[in-house]
C-alpha cells in the first residue's frame, strides 16, 4: 500500500464524528488505550497517559480521532505549536469536527490565530483576537501576534523595514484589544501603574543606586535596564526643561 507524502483527511469523513481518520506516512499499529484520559492536565501528562498523541502530531501514526475529547484535540494543537509544525497544524485544524466546544477552546483558538498569522491571513487573525476574551495566560503570545501582524502589514505597505519610531506609531495606532490585555493604559511602552511608580521613586531620589534600581524594577514589573534608562531619560528631560525655564526668565529680566 502506498501512503500519501503528507497528512491527509478524507473529505467525505471530515465532519463524521465516528469515522474521521488521519493518515500519515508511517503506521505504528496503534491500539487505543483503555485507560481514561485525565481532564485539564498539562501536555506532558497527556503524553504520559497517551504517548501516541506525540506520534499523531509528528505524523507517524494512523489514529481514529472521532471520540477524542476537546482537551485531547487541544493537546495535539499544543504539541504541533511547540514543535513549530505550522503546516501540519493547519491541516489538523481543518480536520476538526464541527463541535461548539472546539470553537471556543482557547488552546485551539491560539493555534488558529498562529496559523492565520503565518498564512498572512490578518483579517481572520484580528477577528479571532478581537472577538474572544482570552485568559491572561494567553495574553503575551496573542499580543505578540497582534503587534507583529500590524508591523508586517506596515512593512509591506512601505516596502522597507520599520524603525523603532515607526513601530511605536503602529502600536499607538492599533492598541491592544481588551480581549487580549488587562485594559490598563500603556504609556511610553510602560503600563500606567509602572510609570506612576517610577515617578514616585524619582521624586524621592533621581539617582537611585544599583541595588535600589533592582528593587524598583521588581516592584514595577520591569527590568533593571528599563528602570535605569527611564531614570536617565527623565533626568535629561528635567535638565532640558530647567534650562529652558532659566533662559525665559533671563529674557524677561532683560525686557524690564
Amino acid at each position: 500500500m502506498a501512503y500519501l507524502p503528507y497528512m491527509y483527511c478524507y473529505p467525505e469523513h471530515r465532519h463524521s464524528n465516528s469515522n474521521l481518520i488521519l493518515n500519515y506516512n508511517y503506521l505504528s499499529g496503534f491500539q487505543p488505550s483503555k485507560q481514561p484520559y485525565p481532564k485539564q492536565q498539562p501536555q506532558s501528562q497527556y503524553q504520559q497517559y497517551h504517548p501516541s498523541l506525540s506520534s499523531l502530531a509528528n505524523g507517524y501514526s494512523s489514529l481514529p480521532i472521532g471520540n477524542f475529547s476537546t482537551d485531547q484535540f487541544a493537546s495535539v494543537c499544543n504539541i504541533l505549536l511547540q514543535s513549530n509544525h505550522i503546516d501540519r497544524l493547519a491541516t489538523f485544524l481543518w480536520s476538526l469536527p464541527p463541535n461548539d466546544e472546539l470553537k471556543v477552546n482557547q488552546n485551539i483558538l491560539l493555534a488558529r490565530a498562529t496559523v492565520a498569522y503565518h498564512q498572512h491571513n490578518f483579517e481572520e487573525l484580528y477577528q479571532l483576537l478581537e472577538n474572544y476574551p482570552f485568559s491572561s495566560e494567553f495574553h503575551p503570545k496573542l499580543q505578540e501576534l497582534w503587534k507583529e501582524a500590524h508591523y508586517l502589514e506596515e512593512k509591506q505597505s512601505r516596502g522597507k523595514e520599520l524603525d523603532a519610531v515607526t513601530k511605536y506609531r503602529v502600536r499607538k495606532k492599533y492598541p491592544l484589544p481588551l480581549t487580549i490585555s488587562d485594559g490598563e493604559k500603556i504609556t511610553y511602552s510602560f503600563k500606567e501603574s509602572s510609570r506612576k511608580m517610577l515617578v514616585e521613586y524619582y521624586q524621592r531620589n533621581p539617582y537611585p543606586t544599583s541595588e535600589e534600581k533592582a528593587i524598583i524594577a521588581e516592584a514595577a514589573s520591569l527590568t533593571k535596564v528599563q528602570v535605569s534608562n527611564w531614570f536617565k531619560n527623565k533626568r535629561q528631560r528635567d535638565r532640558a526643561k530647567s534650562c529652558t525655564t532659566s533662559s525665559e526668565s533671563q529674557d524677561e529680566d532683560l525686557d524690564i
